[in-house]
């Protein structure tokens, strides 16, 4: 791969046995893909190195002084060639295991979870919730249930919603919502445990 416009592969030495059965591929490769591969990679410098009785295998040398040992016994041409065109593409630096899945140079700016944060409330329980003393009221007309509110009275108007057949949802009439008791509904839309 080229950094800052400056392949970073010096050298590639192609190590093969010339009767093994081990090296086969790499002799198909030698004779039909190498002389494309050096037409195309101009500021690579390919050697070809006999060692007989050893399996074959790619060295590659690296500007920052880092080598790279691939081992391709018994593969085809085509393999070869994909490892050697990986080893050109390769920067030459160590391999660093992650040690997180997420990787940014950008944190996030969400933030952590809050469990006092506000949470909004779906639109058809605007209107009832907005009327109960305890809620609090934003100016973009969103109803939000603030962490001092009563969870005892939105449950209570979230069933009487749903047992007056309103679409509470967005599922036409056919709510989700338990008719039973409503402890899924308040955990739900209190998020908290000392409510409950």
């Amino acid at each position: 791969m080229a950094l800052r416009g400056v392949w970073q592969l010096q050298k590639l030495i192609v190590s093969y046995c010339d009767w093994g059965g081990s090296s086969r591929g790499i002799r198909a490769f030698m004779d039909s893909q190498l002389p494309d591969f050096k037409k195309k990679n101009p500021q690579l410098e390919v050697v070809r190195e006999l060692i007989r009785g050893q399996h074959p295998h790619l060295k590659a040398f690296y500007k920052n002084n880092n080598q790279r040992v691939v081992c391709v016994r018994n593969l085809d041409a085509e393999e070869i060639h994909l490892h050697a065109t990986r080893l050109r593409n390769a920067l030459g630096r160590k391999v660093i295991k992650l040690k997180t899945r997420h990787v940014t140079k950008n944190p996030s700016v969400q933030g952590t979870w809050k469990t006092d944060a506000a949470m909004w409330v779906p639109g058809v329980l605007e209107s009832s919730i907005a009327a109960t003393p305890g809620t609090l009221s934003h100016p973009t007309g969103n109803s939000f249930i603030g962490a001092e509110s009563n969870c005892v009275v939105v449950q209570a108007k979230l069933l009487e919603l749903v047992g007056s057949g309103l679409d509470v949802d967005g599922m036409g009439g056919h709510s989700r919502l338990p008719r039973t008791g409503g402890k899924f509904t308040m955990t739900k839309l209190c998020k908290r445990r000392n409510d409950v």
